[in-house]
């Protein structure tokens, strides 16, 4: 096989990540909240005296939700890193 189409590989995979990030960076949060949603219920469903520590701490301590334009920032520099890379690879 080519090694020039095993090194584009890599950068296009970042390049495809990176604009997820972009265009969709609400992803993380919506994944992080459906996790803690369902510890949450789980525990309840046990009984509250069987994990009491962690079911007080699910309840206290919500997920945190990532700053959008935090996400955005990092997808658009991927973007632009990986593009650079891609580029530099394909021009050589």
């Amino acid at each position: 096989m080519d090694w020039v189409i095993l090194d584009l590989i890599k950068p296009v995979l970042v390049l495809i990540f990176a604009l997820a990030l972009l265009f969709f960076p609400e992803w993380s949060a919506r994944r992080a909240r459906r996790i803690h949603a369902e510890k949450l219920a789980d525990r309840l469903a046990a009984g509250e005296d069987r994990y009491f520590e962690e079911l007080r701490a699910l309840q206290a301590y919500p997920p945190p939700a990532p700053s959008s334009l935090a996400w955005r920032i990092a997808g658009a520099a991927l973007g632009t890193l990986s593009f650079a890379i891609l580029y530099h690879r394909i021009t050589d």
